[in-house]
C-alpha cells in the first residue's frame, strides 16, 4: 500500500507528459495540412506575437503569399487576401470554404435557422428565399419599372411641399 502511494505522483506526471506529447504531435500534424504561416506556440498559437495581430499587417502576405494560416489559441484561421484569392476560394473552391465554425450561443438561440445557417438547411432556406423573391418580381424588368414609377410619384409629392416641413 505504501509503495502504491509513492507511485501515484510519478504516474500522474508521466500521464500528463504523454498527453501533452500526444496533443503536440496532433497539433504539428494539423499544421502540415494547412497553408503556411507564422510558427504558433503550443497552447497560445500566434496570440502573443506582435507581428501577427492585427491581421492587416501586409508583411504576412508578402512572406507567406495571399493565403496563410494564423492560430488563435489552438484554433487555426486561414486568411485569404486580395480579390483573386477570395474569388478563387469562394467561386472555384466553394465547397471547401462554405462551412463556418459553429457559434454555440447563436445555434442555441436560432435553433439552426437564420443568418448563420449552413450546409443543407442553408441551401433549403436560400432556395425558398430566392423563389419567394422571384415570385414578387425580383430580377424582372417589370419590377424595376414599378420602382422607378413609384420613385417618380414620391419625388413629385415631395416637391409640392416646396421646403415646408413634412410630417
Amino acid at each position: 500500500h505504501f509503495m502504491f502511494v509513492e507511485l501515484v505522483p510519478g504516474a500522474a506526471i508521466l500521464l500528463v507528459l504523454f498527453l501533452v506529447t500526444l496533443w503536440a504531435f496532433k497539433f504539428h500534424q494539423a499544421r502540415g495540412k494547412l497553408p503556411p504561416g507564422p510558427r504558433p506556440w503550443l497552447f497560445l498559437g500566434n496570440l502573443l506575437q506582435k507581428d501577427v495581430l492585427p491581421l492587416f499587417k501586409t508583411y504576412l502576405t508578402k512572406k507567406y503569399g495571399p493565403v496563410f494560416t494564423i492560430w488563435l489559441g489552438v484554433k487555426p484561421m486561414v486568411v485569404i487576401c486580395g480579390y483573386e484569392g477570395v474569388r478563387d476560394a469562394l467561386v472555384t473552391h466553394n465547397e471547401e470554404f462554405s462551412g463556418r465554425p459553429p457559434i454555440a450561443l447563436f445555434a442555441q438561440i436560432t435553433k439552426g435557422y437564420g443568418l448563420i445557417s449552413e450546409h443543407e438547411r442553408w441551401k433549403v432556406l436560400r432556395r425558398f428565399a430566392l423563389t419567394t423573391l422571384r415570385n414578387f418580381g425580383m430580377g424582372k424588368r417589370s419590377m424595376a419599372e414599378r420602382i422607378l414609377e413609384e420613385a417618380h410619384c414620391l419625388v413629385g409629392k415631395i416637391s409640392t411641399f416646396e421646403g415646408d416641413l413634412i410630417l
